[in-house]
């Protein structure tokens, strides 16, 4: 029998813990956005990425930046966590420009609310602000990537590798636990930590597959979108070594980064290695966390095993250095 008094109990301990952590959360957010904004001004004293960590996305920008040697620190955020932050600071001067968090034809609304919260977002130590993936990269001095392929990466294999990868694997292993190690829950971390695992966990789930039309029709099709995409990439690289020409560039980093989760690079190859690559980046997944593990390693399998996929599993083992110092806040 239920014991109703109980739940009741543990219920308004859940919503004060909660209460006391959005507080908080609120305090910093103003303090933040009062930091970081005068008129249209950003202040930065050190060059900060802002990032959801195992972003595919900000995979992409984080290791252009550390290629090219930047020098910059990463302050990473679990979903919701990061919304009020980055619309603290992106406000209407910021918005962001590409790889939009929504799925492919997803409603113009929707779209235009993401473009307010998407991460990543890098302030320079200048102020200057670059509010999206691509114009991060663009910014290292790497051998840029041709119009139509960054279209193809950008609207079609981003989002369509996401959805296989939410829809297989769930929520990785980080967003359960370690979430808010590197954000502002600050003395809160074991309560909020704790409030996610019971209960916002479910909660984010849901909702980032209501956004992203996370569902196994929309995996099956992605599968299918990806194959064709990743036939299209090796047509390219039997005319040249790179996918960005006769040296590596920003084009082969964001192939190989936004198709991490469905080829899985295995971080103990990487040449200069093992790099300092923080855990919560989610290099290399562990597959008996996934929700369906036995279709993940089909689908990994399937990708590795093509040449667009021995391609980006090849970039990461020669190229995913670490040249930058890379510190948290």
């Amino acid at each position: 029998m239920v014991d109703w008094s109980t739940v009741g109990l543990a219920a308004l301990i859940s919503l004060m813990v909660l209460l006391r952590i959005l507080r908080h959360l609120k305090d910093v957010y103003v303090a933040e956005a009062a930091k970081r904004s005068e008129g249209r001004g950003i202040v930065a004293e050190r060059a900060e990425l802002i990032t959801i960590p195992w972003s595919h996305f900000n995979e992409l920008a984080r290791w252009c930046l550390q290629y090219s040697g930047a020098d910059f620190d990463e302050r990473g955020y679990g979903p919701p966590f990061h919304v009020p932050l980055m619309g603290a600071i992106r406000g209407d001067d910021f918005l962001h420009d590409s790889s939009v968090a929504a799925a492919p034809n997803s409603p113009p609304a929707l779209r235009a609310k993401r473009r307010r919260t998407a991460t990543p977002l890098f302030i320079r130590s200048d102020g200057e602000v670059l509010p999206d993936s691509w114009s991060i990269a663009a910014s290292t001095g790497l051998p840029a990537i041709c119009e139509s392929l960054k279209k193809v990466f950008d609207e079609e294999l981003g989002p369509r590798v996401r959805q296989m990868t939410y829809y297989y694997g769930g929520l990785p292993a980080e967003v359960r636990a370690g979430w808010a190690e590197d954000g502002y829950v600050g003395p809160l971390h074991g309560l909020a930590t704790l409030l996610y695992r019971l209960v916002l966990r479910r909660v984010v789930y849901r909702n980032i597959c209501r956004g992203l039309d996370v569902t196994a029709e929309s995996a099956a099709a992605a599968e299918a979108a990806c194959e064709e995409i990743f036939a299209d990439v090796a047509a390219v690289l039997q005319r040249q070594k790179f996918l960005s020409g006769p040296r590596v560039g920003v084009a082969d980093f964001a192939f190989a980064a936004l198709v991490k989760t469905i080829v899985n690079p295995d971080v103990s190859t990487f040449e200069d290695g093992p790099v300092e690559l923080r855990e919560e980046w989610r290099i290399t997944a562990d597959l008996s966390m996934a929700r369906h593990p036995g279709e993940l390693a089909r689908i990994i399998d399937k990708f590795r095993a093509m040449p667009a996929g021995k391609h980006a599993l090849e970039i990461y083992r020669r190229y995913r250095k670490q040249q930058a110092k890379v510190g948290r806040k």
